[in-house]
């Protein structure tokens, strides 16, 4: 009797703690904090044996979804996934339930993006969720786009297709709609489709003049070009392109690496050398790299 009566005074002290931690956080307050932010989910509520902070709090939604939002407005996504998990399981009836998995789709989309690759697993799953449950919401165009990157980061590209494409049935003035026109673009050369990937470059060259989309699209059909093995066509664009953004080439180590290769195919090869040096001096531990590195010895053994 009196283990079950300390007990439940321990709960209360708990429940009243962090109400009194999130008010003093919501009043810009400041209360004691470890030196160091823990890397595991939510934190414990008390000590040794105590329950989670989601268990404490479960049976206040309100406070449960106002620490939940704390947390997440903070960027910590690994503490606010279980207490927004807890929200939606336990109260779907909630005015804030929307709000809620969506935001929890975002956090594993965060974490997963942030180098955890298995999060992106689970921000499909509860993205598909929202969005079968929501598909009305204002959150639904910026979910898809996200469904896609994150089947696009394992490595899903047929999948990630789906999902750019429902976008744009769905939102088709979406801000978001470009970007997914692009994106629709690039999968189609991942999938060995660089045919389809070229007209779908041309659309948004038609569509979406003087914007960001242009210019990703102006490259992306230069190296669905070069896919093609047209290097005089893929040329024209890369010279005519790298005139207009300058920038572009020196941040995208693969649009720079088949503008070298196009020099190289079509006998600029004192070009193509400065091309594949400059490849070489953006990152010495990519991919490309290696790659300008060995045509850097071919160019070499030729001119002997």
């Amino acid at each position: 009797m009196r283990t079950e009566l300390r007990g439940e005074l321990n709960r209360r002290a708990a429940r009243a703690l962090a109400a009194l931690l999130l008010a003093l956080a919501l009043a810009g307050g400041a209360s004691p904090a470890p030196a160091a932010q823990p890397a595991a989910p939510a934190p414990a509520a008390g000590g040794e044996g105590e329950p989670p902070l989601e268990k404490v709090l479960e049976g206040d939604p309100a406070l449960l979804f106002r620490f939940a939002l704390r947390e997440f407005q903070r960027g910590l996504y690994l503490r606010a996934a279980p207490l927004l998990a807890t929200f939606v399981e336990k109260y779907p009836e909630h005015s804030d339930h929307q709000r809620a998995i969506y935001m929890l789709a975002d956090a594993h989309f965060f974490v997963g993006s942030s180098g955890v690759p298995a999060e992106h697993a689970k921000a499909v799953l509860v993205y598909e969720q929202a969005l079968k449950l929501y598909p009305q919401a204002p959150q639904m165009p910026l979910a898809y786009f996200r469904l896609g990157q994150s089947y696009q980061a394992q490595q899903k590209p047929s999948e990630a297709q789906v999902a750019f494409r429902t976008l744009l049935e769905k939102a088709p003035t979406s801000s978001l709609a470009p970007r997914a026109q692009v994106e629709i673009a690039k999968r189609y050369v991942e999938l060995g489709d660089p045919r389809s990937a070229i007209v779908e470059f041309e659309k948004i060259l038609r569509s979406y003049p003087n914007t960001a989309a242009e210019q990703d699209a102006y490259f992306g059909l230069a190296d669905a070009l070069v896919s093609q093995g047209l290097y005089s066509q893929a040329l024209a664009r890369y010279e005519v392109g790298a005139r207009r953004w300058p920038a572009f080439l020196k941040v995208n180590p693969g649009a720079l690496y088949n503008y070298a290769e196009t020099l190289f195919q079509t006998q600029r090869y004192a070009d193509s050398i400065q091309t594949f040096l400059q490849m070489v001096n953006v990152d010495p531990s990519l991919e490309y790299t290696h790659r300008a590195l060995a045509r850097l010895g071919d160019l070499y053994l030729q001119q002997k």
